[in-house]
């Protein structure tokens, strides 16, 4: 593989997709608070960035995993972010877990600059990742996502097109209540038990 591709969070499953990336022969850059994940990322055969703008001059393709909306917009079009870098043809790949509208307006803000960003949301855990089936969903611009197809396919399985931007938030937003609806109705359940039932749990 040519292409450099960076990774803004290498916590738990940024720094898996990361891995991925680089056992699949690209050139990775990465960015983390932590100098314990930089240094796993190197490991593997990645580098490290200054700055997200510093990676933007670099990099073809930039896959976002953070924790908030204020990290996802101050590493996209901060005053070091990603559009500072003012590099056109770039496509970022956000997984982050966030609302739309956080997401619709950063990628506005890209778009004035000629850089995409695919609102994409993945289901899965730091193993399901490394062992190359980590569930993806994308949506957004569909040229995007197609030149994206090798850096997918370094990591997603399976990768599910959902069409309109915001269109991969809303999966994971079901998804996600689906999960608390089955833990808080196992919880209950387990509540009705007699104690002596307990033990064969």
């Amino acid at each position: 593989m040519s292409a450099t591709v960076g990774v803004i969070g290498l916590g738990a499953m940024g720094s898996a997709i990361a891995i991925r990336l680089c056992q699949a022969g690209f050139d990775v850059i990465g960015i983390d608070l932590l100098d314990r994940n930089m240094s796993e990322l190197e490991s593997h055969g990645g580098r490290r960035a200054a700055t997200p703008r510093a990676m933007a001059e670099e990099a073809n393709f930039i896959i976002t995993s953070l924790p908030s909306a204020d990290a996802f917009h101050e590493v996209t079009t901060g005053q070091t972010g990603i559009a500072a870098a003012s590099r056109s043809g770039i496509v970022v790949i956000d997984t982050c877990t966030l609302a739309v509208d956080d997401k619709a307006e950063a990628a506005r803000r890209l778009d004035d600059i000629d850089i995409t960003l695919l609102d994409c949301t993945v289901s899965g855990s730091r193993a399901t990742c490394l062992a190359g089936d980590l569930a993806t969903f994308a949506s957004g611009d569909k040229d995007a996502f197609d030149r994206s197809a090798d850096v997918f396919a370094a990591f997603a399985n399976p990768l599910h097109w959902m069409g309109d931007f915001g269109n991969a938030s809303r999966i994971k937003y079901v998804l996600n209540y689906l999960v608390c609806i089955h833990n808080a109705a196992s919880a209950e359940a387990l509540c009705q038990w007699p104690p002596s039932m307990l033990e064969w749990c």
